[in-house]
């Protein structure tokens, strides 16, 4: 099942582009986070200019196993869960695949990211028990159960 829902929207500018640089300014609606994707090739990091802004990045070796993350044998399919607050920075490697997001009820989050090479994305928006765990870990538990009854 694709996934689409409405909290999955935020904003993105590209604020620089040349054939070797990418830089992007994202904003984050209180409650809206992306869907789990990796960065191809690309080598960056992300700083948040403010508000906070959460990443779950997958265990590597679950990522591996399954690129389509329908995981269904893994407890907990994630490595780590960390908030970033204004003026922190995180990596963003080529191998890693992760969810950024806000899950803030009042407050945009906005944050800065520069990828070289320039970024080729892929988005991996199928419906899994792992993004399940994902929705819950950050109290979507309306939106899923909305989801759930919807199939």
């Amino acid at each position: 099942m694709q996934l689409n829902p409405e909290f999955l929207k935020y904003k993105r500018e590209i604020v620089f582009e040349n054939n070797r640089h990418q830089c992007i300014k994202i904003t984050w609606p209180p409650g809206h986070w992306s869907v789990p994707h990796d960065h191809g090739k690309s080598h960056g990091y992300f700083q948040v200019l403010s508000g906070k802004i959460f990443q779950i990045t997958y265990s590597p070796k679950i990522a591996r196993k399954n690129k389509s993350l329908a995981i269904t044998d893994a407890i907990n399919p994630f490595s780590e869960k960390i908030i970033l607050e204004e003026g922190m920075m995180a990596p963003e490697t080529p191998g890693i695949i992760h969810v950024i997001g806000n899950d803030s009820i009042n407050s945009d989050a906005i944050t800065l990211h520069y990828y070289s090479p320039c970024l080729v994305m892929k988005e991996y928006p199928n419906m899994s028990p792992g993004f399940m765990a994902i929705m819950l870990s950050v109290g979507k538990i309306a939106e899923l159960s909305q989801l759930i009854k919807s199939w």
